[in-house]
Parts: structure tokens; sequence; C-alpha cells
């Protein structure tokens, strides 16, 4: 159904250069990403993405976009015709998957190394300011990153400005 969505993208024209663009751009994609099925679909289709390299949109303000779609083509074709070049866009792929495992709106993570994963804080939605991995409940703050509860007065120590700013008596 994807690749369906994709080649009759590839057929539109004008105004719409944006659609072949991004179906150019998920192309791709999936050839460094997808399946060896989809790699091979891609590949079945060489000639109809090749067709593309003559794209020509001008905006009415006279600017050429279709210069876009041309470049994206023109990497695309010379990206198929050599299969070594496909296997070294695959292995960097896999090489970044790895590095790169998720973000989300609550929680960051990444993989690092062969099997350790690692996630800091969680968002706290309920804070009004956007605040990042605490929140704070009457007088006390729990602090998620650390694990621990410390009083509003064991974080702060109340100094008298008038001793500072005042000279020692010596009566």
């Amino acid at each position: 159904m994807v690749m369906g969505v994709l080649w009759t993208r590839l057929t539109e024209t004008d105004r719409n250069w944006r659609h072949v663009y991004k179906a150019l751009a998920v192309i791709e994609y999936l050839v460094a990403n997808g399946s060896e099925r989809a790699v091979d679909d891609i590949i079945e289709h060489t000639f109809q993405i090749s067709s593309l390299s003559s794209f020509e949109y001008v905006e009415p303000n006279g600017k050429d976009s279709g210069i876009n779609v041309r470049k994206k083509v023109e990497n695309i074709v010379s990206l198929l015709n050599d299969k070594d070049k496909i296997q070294t866009a695959r292995n960097k792929a896999a090489a970044n998957r790895d590095k790169y495992v998720g973000l989300s709106s609550t929680s960051i993570s990444y993989k690092s190394g062969s099997s350790a994963s690692f996630s800091v804080g969680s968002f706290q939605k309920s804070d009004r300011y956007g605040g990042f991995g605490g929140s704070r409940d009457g007088e006390t703050f729990k602090d998620s990153f650390k694990d621990r509860e410390q009083s509003s007065e064991d974080r702060f120590e109340p100094v008298l400005v008038s001793h500072i700013l005042s000279p020692k008596s010596t009566s």
C-alpha cells in the first residue's frame, strides 16, 4: 500500500512538486532503512524515478522549485545503480539506528554500546512552568532524578544581613 502511494505521488506535476519531493525522500529513506523487498521494488522502479530528472516547476515568483526534485532524483538514481552504495547506506543507517532509540514528550532514551540503554528524567505535564524531572509539593521538593526529598529549610540557610553589613561591636 505504501509503495503504491509512492509510485502515484511520483506521477504528480507542477504545483504538487512537494508531493514528488516527499515521495523521493521516503524512497531514499527506504533504500537505507527499509526491508530488502522494499529496496527490490524501488530498484524495479528506477526508470520511473530517473524520468523525473527533467522535472520542472517554476513558481509564480520565478523560483525554480523543480531543482529540488532533480537533485534528489540524481542522488537516488546514483545510489540505486550501485549495489555497494546501497549496502554502505544501509550499514550507515543500521549504525545510526543503534545509537538513537527514542524521543518522546515524556522521556528521552538512547542506546549506547551493545545492549545498554539509558533513560533521562520525565516531564511533569502538571508543572505549570514546564519543569523537567521534579515537582514541588508544599514545602517538600521531590527530585525524581536523584530520588530524594529535601525540605525547603535544608536547601536554604537564612543569613541575617545585619550581621554581614554592620561592624562587630567589642562591648
